[in-house]
């Protein structure tokens, strides 16, 4: 496999991870607004840090995501 293929598929993967962490910040984001009188400290505590921890690996793929089309622009 040429490295070109290699930083292809490794793009392709970020795009699912990026979908992975969208979709699973929207199902906490849903659960919270759809269990809304139910939500205790405790749960809305957790509920935030697991967001913070969804929206940081978010970011943090998105930046990987956008060094590694650069990589690829520069070898075409």
């Amino acid at each position: 496999m040429s490295k070109k293929d290699s930083i292809k598929e490794n793009i392709n993967t970020l795009r699912v991870f990026s979908v992975l962490f969208v979709t699973s910040i929207f199902g906490v984001l849903g659960y919270a607004v759809a269990n809304l009188e139910s939500i205790t400290i405790l749960k809305m505590f957790v509920g935030v840090v697991i967001l913070l921890f969804l929206v940081l690996a978010f970011v943090f793929v998105m930046l990987k995501y956008k060094e590694q089309t650069k990589i690829l622009e520069e070898l075409e």
